[in-house]
């Protein structure tokens, strides 16, 4: 996708790379800290996507499926709160 961009999306794939290249040499790395360039991700991501000849249906599933169960996992089953009042 940073191949396929027009070149009006450069600012953002720069924007993207300066952010990881700074918070990768910081001791004290979190995921957290990049979350604000993850849309300037998607959009290269939908620039590859919208590329793809092939593939482009399965592709799609398996993202889709892929972040489904990831999302029902993490929402229902990884950090569920303790629920322990009890009601008579």
């Amino acid at each position: 996708g940073c191949y396929l961009a027009p070149k009006r999306y450069r600012i953002l794939l720069v924007t993207v790379l300066w952010t990881l290249l700074v918070y990768s040499m910081l001791s004290h790395k979190e995921f957290r800290f990049i979350y604000p360039v993850l849309p300037f991700c998607m959009v290269f991501c939908g620039y590859s996507l919208t590329h793809l000849k092939t593939w482009k249906k399965p592709a799609l599933s398996f993202l889709f499926l892929s972040n489904l169960f990831l999302a029902l996992y993490t929402g229902l089953v990884h950090q569920r709160a303790m629920f322990t009042a009890h009601f008579p």
